[in-house]
């Protein structure tokens, strides 16, 4: 007499092979969002100093930072990624309406992370340069950074 061999996988073997996808998801998820995070930070850095070295360009040409980034033709990267806000300035008690001076804040669209990146552009004599990965600070802490501040103060990170 012949036995039939059977084929397929008990639902046991089914369950433990889940339970070992689901413990590898377990440890994974958070090491590729850390990685996410700090690729985001590393790119909001990138199109902060990209925007500020094409001000820089302009005011060499015109001798003021231009009124909007659109008046000087200068584009915004990663914008379907980040949201560019630039603010030219006058200086304070000066007669002259020329901007000698900008604040440009690189904020995520999405706040998935809560980061930002801000630079306060001061010319030749540079400037002030501090930013928030979202694991120390959050986007929350952007209105902290303001247009005359020289250093980075609380849990922003200088870069």
């Amino acid at each position: 007499m012949q036995r039939s061999a059977k084929r397929g996988f008990t639902l046991i073997e089914l369950m433990v092979v889940v339970a070992i996808i689901a413990l590898l998801t377990a440890i994974a998820y958070p090491s590729y969002i850390t990685h996410v995070r700090k690729t985001r930070y590393s790119q909001a850095k990138e199109a902060a100093q990209e925007v500020a070295s094409a001000l820089e360009r302009a005011v060499a040409q015109t001798t003021a930072y231009p009124e909007t980034l659109a008046a000087a033709s200068i584009l915004q990267p990663y914008s379907d990624i980040f949201t560019i806000t630039y603010t030219p300035q006058v200086p304070a008690g000066s007669t002259s309406t020329l901007k000698t001076s900008y604040t440009l804040i690189v904020k995520e669209q999405d706040s998935r992370f809560g980061l930002w990146v801000g630079i306060n552009g001061a010319g030749t004599t540079g400037g002030t340069h501090c930013g928030c990965d979202g694991k120390v600070c959050t986007a929350s802490s952007v209105g902290a950074f303001t247009s005359s501040q020289t250093s980075c103060s609380g849990s922003m990170i200088a870069f």
